[in-house]
């Protein structure tokens, strides 16, 4: 538990040195940090480390792995190219996982408060990037690639969630954010937006049918198993994101000839974030659904960041975010639900 505190802290420090001074050493020596904490952590670290121990293994056996992507087999050969130590792999996948994510996170420095969205991640994300780790990476690769969506470039987002798919299934959903972005083009490019999702959307459905076959196969059984588990912080959180909207639109008060509180929210972020909510809210009825809004609840960062960073209303929201950052945080050290404590190394230390 102390090492999980102690890392928190010192890279809270160096998300807020790196917010501070703009610098991209603090941001790649806080990515380094969280990556080397995660890559370095022993097999009885984590609900189902020492389980991508023993498929490492049987793959360097020449044995059959079942309910695995044959892609992500693929990955593990090539890595036993180097090292027939299952570490590597876990090594490699958290070490791209969190570069990918504290990455993406620092193009938002300019609108969103960088400090405020690793305190999410932190509190939120990290402890079961851990534990969920070959989906966990699926969704680093669709978070990162969406920079390109942001910057008008979809064709190079396409390999990210090619290789995200090719990883986990679940990923499939991730071109959402593709048909999104296409939708929100300028008005100028409406023509070329309705070719490109005609284009898209039928070979995108012939050419993934077996994937979107072998995700209803997958998850479908999932939907099966019925419970209630109304959690609080979820309806907090939808709560919360109701009145940061209607705040955002219409304003708190009026003085003078300005409305305190009225901003233009990034509406694609908000997208993602409410589809992300609305996908995790499925968790309070049906096992493991809610994993899938993981796609889309890491723009719970950007969106937090940007209310406390870019608002008139920034003392009260960053009340109601240290609120669930703080809870989530403290649940995390008193119920430890991903099983990373006792934290040890693969060293054993």
């Amino acid at each position: 538990m102390l090492p999980f505190v102690f890392v928190s802290i010192l890279s809270l420090f160096f998300a807020f040195f790196a917010e501070q001074r703009n610098s991209r050493i603090g941001m790649c020596v806080l990515a380094l940090l969280l990556a080397s904490f995660s890559g370095l952590r022993g097999p009885e670290v984590g609900i189902d480390t020492d389980q991508y121990y023993y498929f490492y293994e049987e793959i360097l056996q020449g044995n059959g792995v079942f309910g695995i992507e044959d892609s992500f087999i693929s990955f593990c050969e090539f890595l036993q190219i180097f090292s027939p130590d299952p570490a590597l792999l876990i090594f490699v996948m958290s070490f791209l996982t969190n570069v990918l994510i504290v990455a993406r996170l620092w193009t938002f420095r300019k609108s969103c408060s960088f400090a405020v969205m690793i305190a999410v991640y932190l509190a939120g994300y990290y402890p079961e990037s851990m534990n969920i780790m070959r989906q966990f990476f699926a969704v680093a690769l669709i978070f990162g690639g969406s920079y390109f969506l942001e910057k008008n470039k979809p064709l190079i987002f396409i390999p990210f969630l090619v290789i995200a798919i090719s990883m986990h299934t679940s990923s499939i959903v991730g071109i959402l954010l593709l048909f999104v972005y296409l939708w929100s083009v300028d008005d100028e490019r409406k023509s070329m937006k309705r070719a490109a999702i005609a284009i898209l959307v039928l070979p995108s459905f012939y050419i993934g049918y077996s994937r979107i076959m072998d995700a209803y196969e997958i998850y479908s059984r999932y939907f099966e198993t019925v419970k209630q588990n109304f959690g609080f912080m979820l309806m907090y959180k939808m709560l919360l994101t109701v009145f940061i909207c209607y705040i955002s639109r219409y304003g708190f008060i009026r003085k003078g000839n300005e409305i305190v509180g009225q901003k233009i929210i990034d509406y694609r972020v908000l997208c993602f974030y409410v589809l992300g909510l609305c996908l995790c809210s499925l968790g309070m009825f049906f096992p493991y659904i809610d994993r899938i809004g993981l796609y889309f609840l890491m723009f719970e960062m950007p969106f937090w960041g940007w209310a406390v960073k870019s608002n008139e209303m920034s003392i009260p929201y960053r009340v109601f975010c240290y609120i669930f950052i703080g809870y989530l945080f403290l649940m995390t050290l008193l119920t430890d639900g991903h099983d990373i404590f006792p934290y040890k190394t693969i060293w054993g230390g």
